[in-house]
């Protein structure tokens, strides 16, 4: 089983779980975010 501290404390664990690393990760986390938000507010204003 799968220690999610484990693997968000150890690079290369997080690598073979996600395929990224964490700072690329949270990178490509914030910018789905974004985009996330701006078709949310784009469907309310329809």
């Amino acid at each position: 089983m799968l220690d999610i501290n484990r693997v968000l404390k150890e690079g290369r664990l997080f690598r073979a779980l996600t395929g990224h690393y964490p700072k690329a990760f949270d990178e490509l986390l914030e910018a789905f975010c974004v985009q996330l938000n701006l078709e949310a507010i784009a469907t309310m204003q329809k």
